[in-house]
């Protein structure tokens, strides 16, 4: 009911629903309300017209650290929010294959599988901002990163940020993020957890393609 001159919705989370809601309620009150997408794919799957406002990342933070891999197990994971639906439904399958192959496994944002990944040997789980997310990407070798089927990740900084720091990235093909990904040129899209753990196995087999994946992106 104020008198402002713009009315502006950020749309950064696929519920549609909610979105109608407040575009409506706006409405009644005599405004004329621009939609800003996060991503060209949101504003893609909305049907949209509005500008994309992408998240922004501090890259500096995020930088490259280092050009030599540490002599460590290969260590793959991904941070999130501490919900399931952050979490792709097989993802306790794939977190238990790969550490069965004897890769190191650190999750953040994962205390919510920890009864589906009860016993399993190395594989870390923290909860949401139990580590710096720069910190914590540096301690990867691999990033990997799908959600649930029933979310559709609007964004997803995360994976731009793991970009930044010149991780090679396994991602599932549905998502914001992938505006900025290219298969086999910054990135690896998979469809599935087999895919998804062959990708992991050859990065790890192959470090010069990891590296080179991991500076382009």
């Amino acid at each position: 009911f104020t008198h402002s001159d713009r009315a502006i919705i950020i749309y950064n989370t696929d519920q549609p629903d909610r979105l109608a809601k407040n575009v409506a309620r706006l409405e009644r009150g005599g405004h004329a309300v621009e939609v800003v997408y996060t991503s060209r794919a949101l504003r893609h799957r909305h049907g949209g017209n509005g500008h994309v406002l992408e998240s922004p990342i501090d890259v500096a933070r995020f930088r490259p650290w280092r050009l030599v891999r540490p002599v460590r197990p290969f260590t793959v994971g991904r941070l999130s929010r501490d919900i399931r639906s952050k979490h792709h439904e097989d993802d306790p399958a794939l977190w238990r294959a790969l550490a069965g192959r004897g890769y190191r496994v650190r999750l953040m944002g994962a205390t919510c599988l920890a009864e589906e990944l009860a016993g399993v040997q190395n594989v870390e789980l923290l909860r949401a901002g139990a580590e710096d997310p720069a910190a914590f990407l540096r301690s990867l070798d691999c990033f990997v990163y799908r959600t649930s089927a029933r979310w559709f990740e609007a964004y997803g900084r995360v994976i731009i940020e793991a970009m930044a720091t010149g991780l090679p990235i396994v991602a599932g093909r549905d998502g914001g993020y992938t505006d900025h990904l290219r298969h086999g040129i910054n990135a690896r899209l998979v469809a599935d957890t087999h895919d998804a753990i062959d990708s992991v196995e050859r990065l790890a087999s192959e470090p010069m393609e990891a590296t080179r994946l991991g500076m382009a992106a």
